[in-house]
């Protein structure tokens, strides 16, 4: 017959529910970090993008922006420049003076022809497509040494579009200046102080409106400015 043991204990049963249990919740916790973590990433990354693109916009947005205003104001520079009328000009009949020299202009008209002189005085047609735009002009020599009056002033037209149109190679021959000339009414030499009466002849394009006659000393450096007097042909 066996007896009992008093001091045996039977060994402790594996903790195998626990211990299961405390795994779950670990990786419970471990799941929560990671999606949390993911969750903040993706926030974090959202944010760079989105902060990324709208600084790219508000750059885009500046540099528009500077470039329309520059645009524009080249545009009204531009504008200014090439379109905007002489504030400056004198009108017909009114005395003006560049430099050394004086202008008043007394009348404008567009003859159908002009009497220019080779042997003699003979009409001459404009050629197709032009006219002719002939401009009486009292001349002043407000220098100091005697001037040829015909020589004494570069002309020029100016257009409603800004173009410029010279006067006609052989100005000094048309009946208005050699005629003159020939009776004495108008001096080889126009001495300081005195005026006469000089003609200039102009052959401009049909179309073109004409709004001012420009002159200035014919002995002025090339970047002389111009003086201007509005013009109203007859």
């Amino acid at each position: 017959m066996t007896y009992p043991n008093p001091y045996f204990q039977p060994p402790a049963a594996p903790p195998g529910p626990r211990t299961v249990a405390v795994r779950r919740s670990v990786l419970l916790v471990l799941s929560i970090v990671v999606v949390a973590g993911t969750a903040a990433g993706a926030g974090l990354i959202g944010y760079s993008i989105g902060k990324d693109r709208s600084d790219d916009t508000v750059v885009a947005a500046t540099t528009s922006t500077r470039t329309n205003d520059n645009s524009s104001t080249s545009t009204e520079e531009s504008t200014d420049e090439s379109t905007a009328p002489s504030t400056d000009r004198k009108q017909m009949g009114e005395a003006a003076t560049n430099g050394d020299v004086g202008a008043t202009v007394n009348r404008a008209m567009a003859p159908a022809t002009i009497d220019f002189y080779e042997s003699d005085f003979a009409a001459k047609k404009p050629r197709e497509g032009t006219t002719f735009v002939l401009v009486s002009t009292k001349a002043t020599n407000n220098g100091k040494k005697p001037v040829s009056p015909l020589f004494l002033i570069a002309a020029r037209l100016i257009d409603d579009r800004g173009r410029e149109f010279s006067p006609v190679e052989d100005n000094y021959s048309i009946r208005e200046n050699f005629a003159r000339q020939l009776s004495d009414d108008l001096p080889d030499d126009l001495q300081p102080g005195l005026s006469a009466e000089v003609y200039y002849a102009f052959e401009v394009p049909r179309d073109a409106s004409i709004v001012a006659f420009g002159f200035r000393d014919n002995d002025a450096e090339s970047d002389k400015p111009w003086t201007e007097i509005t013009l109203t042909i007859r």
